[in-house]
């Protein structure tokens, strides 16, 4: 199948994939699944192979229009629900994830609310939350948008963000697997519409981390006023 699409960069970093620059790591894709062709229902991992054997190179907020993508349609497609969003890499074994346990509004008043979030290490590998050795100043980063419903799309208004903080007393900053650390965001009320009511939390550790999953880095919050 020969399939047209569009194409955008809606990371932090550049991304240049070619015969020499295999895929990073941490790269997601993420599909539109609303106007994806119902062949292709079940088969994303064909449409992120034909990709992953794509030539591309766009800088953070780039679009390439017109990418033509050759896709296998063997195997049958999977019984288990499509995704929106796919690793180009297998899940590795023995890997840490980090996922949101608790999150709620610990205090507001008309012009700033104060969130306060606990995450967890659900995965089976220590996760460390130094970022890497080499690069220590890309941390891992928790942002708040503002959004219409219950997805978070390029239409989303940034609230405020922070930088997670490993404890001092934390031997090598690492989050042990089912060990949980806390913190709390203020962000300003002053950007929330009508059009944007609600609140999506997201871990953003791409470039820091490599976690087992990334489509569980997120938290939808409606508050109640």
């Amino acid at each position: 199948m020969l399939l047209r699409c569009d194409m955008a960069n809606t990371g932090r970093y550049a991304l240049q994939m070619d015969k020499n620059n295999p895929p990073p790591a941490a790269l997601l894709v993420e599909m539109d699944t609303a106007r994806m062709p119902d062949v292709l229902l079940g088969r994303e991992a064909n449409l992120v192979a034909a990709i992953s054997r794509q030539r591309i190179k766009l800088l953070p907020g780039e679009i390439r229009t017109g990418l033509v993508l050759k896709i296998k349609l063997s195997p049958a497609p999977s019984s288990t629900a499509p995704s929106a969003a796919t690793s180009l890499h297998s899940e590795p074994a023995g890997c840490g994830d980090l996922v949101f346990d608790t999150v709620y509004i610990g205090a507001r008043d008309d012009k700033f609310a104060t969130i306060n979030y606990t995450l967890r290490n659900a995965g089976a590998r220590a996760l460390s939350l130094s970022g890497k050795p080499r690069r220590p100043s890309e941390r891992i980063v928790l942002n708040v948008y503002f959004i219409r419903e219950s997805k978070l799309t390029r239409g989303a208004l940034l609230a405020g963000g922070d930088i997670l903080e490993p404890a001092k007393n934390r031997d090598n900053s690492l989050l042990q697997p089912g060990d949980a650390i806390s913190g709390e965001i203020e962000i300003s009320l002053l950007d929330r519409t009508a059009f944007a009511p609600n609140l999506m939390l997201e871990i953003n550790p791409f470039q820091a981390v490599q976690e087992c999953r990334y489509s569980n880095n997120f938290w939808l919050l409606v508050p109640d006023f």
